[in-house]
């Protein structure tokens, strides 16, 4: 029997059906073809079509994220209870609905109404959890509604307090208590209907009820915020506590809690939400505590933090209100006073006030500052005193180290020199290396010859490229082994500091590296201290980067170019070690006997150039390597030919995103998602590649999955989304969501408009035979209307 034939005899038997019933659990296979194709139907068609089908599209209304705005509108006119709660079910699509929803909502005081009013309320036994499965036809006809409050019962309320003390009494010094006797309290407190708020909020005035009934109580949805605010103090932190409800809470509640105890992540929500709205720099600077975890979060907040979203306007407002207060609270308090100083990083880490308290206190601890503070530093160790990190250690600021720089940060710069002396030598690097860069600290220590502070500057995370110039000019070996690896540093300056070139001129040289450096480099194999130290002119500790960084073959001919050009080919044998690839080896040995050095060099150019190629280019990425690392490395990055190489030899879900994250990635491959393409399919995206007709390559490759090979050449540019509506098969795949463009939009509703309108008996034939049919979408369309007509 031929397709026709058998569209006809199924048509037939749906049509002779007295139920004309659809298979939901069919349906639920080919959904986002089925939204796809109901995004076509007119709405008087739609209405028709959900009255013949039952609830048979109740899984897709529950489960299908993007919903087409017809069949939408269709079910809540119908106001159908099982669709209507489907529809309220589908968290994913609804609220791009709303405004619909609304409309109907306020024309309809029943089922509709009721959905939307529960689901603005946020009534989770409507919106919440997972559906029943009214999928049947015969399904249960559940009428959705928002649940009437209990009437308030003083009485009982009165009874069920004394209950909790009562229960706090029995279990006060008891150890044996039992799983289920701890849990009891709780669910009473949850299950309790009918409370009156005023009366237990006068009990607990009367004797406090136990803090963890009343954290139950809290709990509640149906706690008012007047009771929540003069309850919450009696909680174990109470400001952790009432944030992580996820309830809007105004200010009058918030701001009274800021003065109690509070946790890093809770003190990040609160100026992430609040900062700069209804609570001020000032208001956390007096009353947030504990001081030491306000000033880490307001310098992780305010710094340079790369990968991380930097706060907000009001917020960014709310840190400069802080920013000053501080400096005032600082440079008006604390300010020369060293005992001060001391007293207050003495008291840093058990202190359980605010900033300004703690300053306060420290102020008051510590004997009047001298009129002559002592420029050398006293005989007592500072507190928490340690060693200057390792020269490859760049250690994280711990919660008390950072909010003690911030302190610093705050300081005057003849404050903080006054103050160097004093320290312990890891809090100087805290300071010089960590803290906030001040170009005074350059002159001053260049003006007073300060060596180990020279060191130190050198080590700092961001030093810019003019402040490098200015420090390589001094041309000493300790302070260079510092600026080679600056982030900032040109690769002329990286260059000069490695291969010991004085930055003076008429300065003798080479410089020596660095014997610390150098015997440390020596004694490790970590890639990030080497690569740097490559251009250098010791020969063992080149040769030792050599053996133990095992470097690609592209980035050893790169650097045995880069030596030829700046220092010739003499001696460039020798610092090959025995590990070098034997290619590599046996073309520098030719190169460096050919009596021609122009000759040589220029076949050293080639080398280079062609294992710098797209083509191994590819190799390496697929391997594993970081895109960003292999740009690094000189790889000639083409975006064409990357996008050639991904059409046909698609990049796997490892390395696409990598590709994608770049910030130059093309659109076309960003939009693409990583697909594996079989033989059959290469061959068809090659053809497509070669020009061959959309209809040709679609006819002979069928589309396999959602991760279709078609949307792929789609994504890429290469394939027209309405070449596959035309041509795709089986129909169902295409009708993927994610090949829907204007044209393509347009041609599916004439073809919908020209075999469909009218018949909402046709479309129920299409949705039957649409998981299993073979053919193309236009097929579907023809045939089924041929068999259906009249």
């Amino acid at each position: 029997m031929d397709l026709l034939g058998q569209v006809d005899v199924v048509g037939v038997e749906i049509l002779g059906s007295p139920s004309m019933e659809l298979q939901s659990v069919e349906l639920r296979t080919v959904a986002p073809a089925v939204a796809t194709l109901l995004a076509a139907i007119a709405g008087d068609d739609c209405e028709q079509l959900l009255n013949r089908t039952g609830h048979a599209l109740a899984p897709l209304l529950r489960k299908e994220p993007a919903l087409p705005h017809v069949l939408v509108e269709g079910v809540l006119r119908t106001a159908d209870p099982v669709l209507v709660r489907s529809l309220a079910h589908n968290d994913s699509a609804r609220p791009a609905h709303q405004d619909l929803w609304r409309a109907y909502a306020d024309k309809d005081e029943g089922v509709v109404g009721s959905a939307w009013r529960a689901y603005d309320a946020g009534d989770d036994t409507v919106t919440g959890g997972s559906a029943p499965d009214n999928s049947a036809p015969d399904g249960p006809n559940l009428a959705v509604s928002t649940p009437e409050p209990d009437p308030v019962d003083t009485e009982a309320t009165r009874f069920f307090v004394a209950h909790l003390y009562q229960v706090a009494k029995e279990h006060k010094g008891r150890r044996d208590l039992s799983w289920n006797e701890l849990q009891a309290p709780r669910h009473a407190i949850r299950d309790q209907r009918g409370l009156d708020w005023p009366t237990v909020r006068e009990a607990h005035r009367a004797r406090r009820l136990r803090p963890d009934f009343v954290e139950h109580l809290l709990e509640r949805p149906d706690c008012p915020e007047d009771v929540l605010a003069e309850l919450a103090p009696a909680v174990s932190r109470p400001l952790d506590f009432v944030l992580g409800l996820g309830r809007p809470l105004s200010a009058a509640t918030v701001r009274p809690l800021l003065r109690t105890v509070a946790s890093a992540e809770t003190l990040t929500t609160l100026v992430a939400q609040r900062l700069g709205r209804d609570v001020s720099g000032a208001d956390l600077l007096a009353e947030a505590r504990p001081a030491r975890t306000v000033l880490k979060l307001a310098l992780e907040r305010t710094g340079d933090a790369p990968g991380k979203p930097g706060p907000g306007p009001d917020e960014r407002a709310g840190w400069a209100e802080f920013q000053d207060r501080l400096t005032e609270l600082v440079t008006g308090g604390l300010a020369d006073n060293v005992a001060a100083w001391r007293a207050l990083r003495g008291r840093l880490p058990k202190y359980d006030g605010s900033v300004t308290e703690l300053v306060e206190e420290a102020l008051a601890a510590a004997p009047p500052a001298p009129a002559s503070p002592s420029p050398t530093a006293p005989d007592t160790a500072w507190p928490d005193a340690a060693e200057t990190p390792g020269f490859f250690d760049t250690p994280s600021l711990h919660v008390n180290r950072a909010a003690f720089v911030l302190l610093l940060n705050a300081a005057s710069t003849d404050v903080q020199w006054m103050l160097l002396p004093h320290l312990d030598d890891r809090t100087r690097y805290d300071l010089l290396a960590q803290g906030e860069w001040r170009n005074e600290w350059l002159s001053r220590a260049i003006a007073e010859d300060d060596r180990p502070i020279l060191v130190l500057l050198s080590r700092h995370l961001h030093l810019s490229t003019e402040v490098i110039e200015s420090l390589a000019a001094l041309d000493d070996p300790a302070v260079n082994a510092g600026l080679i690896y600056q982030r900032h540093a040109t690769d002329e300056q990286k260059w000069k500091l490695a291969s010991g070139t004085p930055f003076t001129p008429g300065r003798a040289g080479p410089l020596p590296i660095d014997p610390d450096l150098r015997k440390l480099v020596l004694g490790i194999w970590y890639p990030y201290q080497m690569l740097p130290l490559l251009q250098s002119r010791d020969a063992e500790l080149v040769s030792y980067a050599l053996r133990m960084l095992k470097l690609p073959q592209n980035r050893v001919l790169r650097w045995v170019l880069e030596r030829w050009e700046r220092y010739g080919p003499d001696g460039l044998l020798e610092l090959l070690p025995e590990t070098i690839q034997k290619g590599v080896r046996t073309l520098v040995t030719e190169l460096v006997e050919d009596p021609d050095p122009e000759r040589a060099l220029g076949r050293l150019r080639d080398a280079v150039h062609d294992a710098e190629s797209p083509k191994h280019l590819f190799r390496r990425l697929r391997s594993g390597a970081s895109p960003a690392d292999l740009r690094a490395e000189g790889f000639r990055w083409d975006w064409d030919a990357l996008i050639a190489e991904h059409r046909t030899n698609p990049f796997d879900v490892f390395v696409l995103p990598k590709l994608q994250a770049l910030d130059d990635c093309p659109e076309r491959l960003r939009r693409s998602a990583p697909v594996v393409l079989n033989g059959i399919e290469q061959r068809a995206m090659k053809a497509l590649a070669g020009g061959k007709p959309a209809a040709t390559v679609l006819t002979k490759t069928p589309v396999r999955d959602h991760h279709s090979w078609a949307l792929h050449a789609v994504r890429l540019g290469c394939l027209p989304p309405v070449d596959v509506l035309r041509h795709g098969q089986p129909a169902y795949r295409a009708l993927d969501p994610g090949l829907v463009d204007d044209a393509y939009r347009a041609e599916l509703a004439a073809l919908v408009h020209e075999h469909l309108a009218g018949r909402p008996e046709a479309w129920v034939v299409v949705l039957t035979l649409l998981p299993d049919f073979a053919g193309t979408v236009p097929e579907l369309l023809r045939t089924v209307a041929l068999a259906t007509a009249p």
